[in-house]
C-alpha cells in the first residue's frame, strides 16, 4: 500500500501556510518533504481588507445559544480562508497521480462541538463548516483524502508539537520549556516534565500571553506579536 502524503497547515489572520511532511521511521521526527507554501488571504477573490469581525461578546452569546447568525461579510471572508487553504494543499500535492493525502490543520479561534469548524474568532470570521467546505473543494479538484479531516487543532498547541517532534525542534531534549512565537498574534506552548501541556489545561495557574496584562493595561501579546509591536511603537 502506498503511504499517504502528509500535509500540515498553519492558518493565521493574514495568510495560510503549509508543507508536505515526511516522518523519519528511525527517529520518529518530522521534516519538510516540500518547501513551505504561503498563500495570503488577500490574494483570494473573496477577501475584504475592510472586514471587521463581529463583536466577540456577540459571538460568544450566539455560541452559548448554539446558534450561528453569520453576516454576509463573515461568509465571504470565511470563503477566503477556505480557498487559501485549498490553494496551499494543491501546491503540496506531488502531481496528478498523488496517493491519498492526510491533512492536519491548526487555526485560531474557538472550535465547534465537532471541532471541524470555528465558532468564535477575535480577529476573523466564524466558519462553522470549515472542514466540510474545504473537503468539498478538494473533491472538486480530484484530491483524495485518506480520511476526512478529523478536527481543527489549536495553532498554539501545534507550535509546541512542531518544536517537540520536528528534526530541529527547540523542545527536543528538554524536560521543561516554554515557547512564545510572534506573528500577527502570539502563540505560546508549554512542556513540563517531558510532556506537552495544552495551555487550556493550565488556565487555573498559568495565563496565556493575551491574558497577561502590563501595568499600562496592555496584554503581553501586544509586545510579542508583530501586529502588537507595530501598534505600540509605530
Amino acid at each position: 500500500m502506498t503511504a499517504p502524503v502528509l500535509i500540515g497547515i498553519d492558518g493565521g489572520a493574514t495568510k495560510i501556510s503549509g508543507a508536505g511532511i515526511r516522518r523519519d521511521p528511525r527517529t520518529g521526527q518530522f521534516t519538510f518533504r516540500s518547501e513551505p507554501v504561503e498563500i495570503p488571504l488577500a490574494s483570494t477573490d473573496s477577501f475584504s481588507p475592510e472586514f471587521k469581525p463581529v463583536d466577540l461578546q456577540s459571538q460568544l452569546q450566539d455560541l452559548s445559544r448554539g446558534e450561528f447568525h453569520l453576516t454576509e461579510a463573515e461568509i465571504r471572508q470565511g470563503t477566503a480562508f477556505v480557498e487559501a487553504t485549498r490553494q496551499v494543499i494543491r501546491s503540496c500535492v506531488p502531481g496528478d497521480s498523488s496517493p491519498p493525502i492526510l491533512v492536519g490543520i491548526g487555526l485560531p479561534g474557538l472550535k465547534t462541538a465537532d471541532r471541524r469548524g470555528i465558532s468564535a474568532m477575535a480577529n476573523g470570521p466564524r466558519m462553522p463548516e470549515f472542514c466540510a467546505d474545504l473537503e468539498r473543494l478538494l473533491r472538486r479538484d480530484s484530491i483524495s483524502l485518506l480520511a476526512p479531516i478529523h478536527h481543527l487543532g489549536s495553532d498554539a498547541d501545534y507550535c509546541g508539537l512542531g518544536e517537540e517532534y520536528a528534526e530541529e525542534g527547540a523542545f527536543t531534549g528538554w524536560e521543561h520549556a516554554y515557547y512564545l512565537g510572534g506573528g500577527t498574534g502570539a502563540a505560546d506552548a508549554l512542556k513540563l516534565k517531558g510532556v506537552l501541556l495544552p495551555l487550556d489545561a493550565t488556565k487555573d495557574w498559568l495565563a496565556k500571553t493575551w491574558e497577561l496584562q502590563s501595568p499600562e493595561g496592555l496584554s503581553m501579546e501586544r509586545f510579542a506579536s508583530a501586529g502588537g509591536i507595530q501598534a505600540v511603537y509605530a
